[in-house]
């Protein structure tokens, strides 16, 4: 998925989360996303919603850009891994332990036992970024939040745009400016985030923690699309799971009304959960509040729009089936003393057999 961003980098495994979108690697460099989850809270009285993102690389590069479309500007803060544990633990089927004993034939009791390098230029500062920003790109924030340096853009045009990352070492092609263009078009906001290694010499990517992005939406939604060489090489067990939280139960379509491959795992009120998330989030999240789960497993993935929410046709929960734990106990039979016990109970049936036709016999 893109949520906005250019990739600046080549492949390596890299095992720690980071907020990502459409990846943005600097020229000759590659950043593949290979999973990636997200929590959405949306509340339809105020038409807000709370984005969060993770996701998993795979890259050399000492570092690299996202540039992530909301459709309108948003505030960014830290956010926590816990968010995405604590979900994760509300959607895991139900455990049972049950016993059951078990006989076991025996013979007796007694036996039975990618690297790539820095550009060159001076790093930029806060204020250089906006000075530098051409008229048709406007910088409308700037800041440092989670491990990232993010600018808050808009632009009148993809191309001024496109030039614009250009300009900072960001790769440039018709693929992107086509994947800039509807954003550009329909006024939206496109935040660049920009990750760096301390030390360009460690292997793996660098290590950021997940971002809250809010904003007003009048529907919750996913950035799905992606440019087109992005969703051509997206394939390979790439998975994405995303939470959504909100007053009911939600379906995820792609664009207006596509099929989006996105299948519910899990569907039901949040519970005792809704206070610790409240804190997560910045607010209060209702007792009410429903939470749906989907796993989106496609390869390659059909990122040619976002994905969008609304309440779902069909209301009813969805729960995962329970897993049974089950203690078997084995008793053991010892098979020698029970052919010993047996064989005892014939004699002596036997024994007594005999004695009573000897006695009737001296009768007669």
């Amino acid at each position: 998925m893109l949520l906005g961003a250019v990739s600046l980098v080549p492949w390596t495994v890299a095992t720690r989360p980071a907020q990502a979108c459409a990846p943005a690697p600097r020229e000759g460099q590659e950043v593949r996303i290979v999973d990636e989850s997200a929590v959405i809270y949306w509340d339809p009285a105020t038409r807000i919603e709370h984005f969060v993102r993770r996701a998993r690389f795979d890259t050399t590069a000492s570092d690299f850009g996202f540039l992530v479309p909301t459709p309108t500007q948003p505030t960014l803060a830290a956010a926590s891994d816990s968010l995405f544990t604590t979900l994760d633990d509300v959607i895991k089927p139900e455990v049972r332990e049950e016993s059951r004993t078990r006989l076991v034939p025996g013979v007796s009791c007694l036996l039975f036992l990618a690297k790539s390098s820095r550009s060159s230029a001076a790093p930029e500062t806060h204020a250089a970024v906006a000075q530098a920003a051409p008229d048709p790109v406007r910088v409308l924030s700037a800041q440092t939040v989670a491990g990232y340096d993010a600018v808050v853009l808009e632009a009148d045009n993809a191309e001024a745009l496109a030039q614009w990352l250009s300009t900072r070492g960001y790769a440039n092609s018709p693929s992107l400016q086509r994947w800039l263009a509807p954003y550009v078009a329909q006024r939206w906001k496109l935040t660049a985030f920009r990750i760096a290694k301390a030390n360009p010499t460690e292997l793996g990517a660098p290590v950021t923690s997940p971002v809250r992005m809010t904003f007003t939406t009048d529907r919750p939604f996913y950035p799905y699309r992606e440019p087109e060489e992005q969703r051509a090489r997206s394939g390979g067990g790439r998975t994405l799971r995303v939470h959504v939280l909100s007053p009911s139960r939600m379906d995820g379509t792609l664009g207006a009304a596509g099929r989006w491959p996105g299948a519910v795992q899990y569907a039901n009120a949040l519970g005792p959960a809704h206070t610790r998330l409240g804190v997560m989030l910045g607010g209060v999240v209702p007792a009410s509040t429903w939470l749906t789960s989907f796993d989106d497993r496609s390869s390659p993935r059909p990122g040619t729009d976002e994905v969008f929410f609304a309440p779902a046709s069909d209301p009813s929960p969805v729960t995962p089936p329970p897993i049974v734990h089950v203690n078997t106990n084995d008793v053991p039979i010892p098979l020698d003393w029970v052919a010993l016990i047996a064989l005892t109970v014939w004699v002596v049936w036997r024994s007594v057999r005999k004695a009573k036709t000897a006695s009737s016999t001296t009768a007669r």
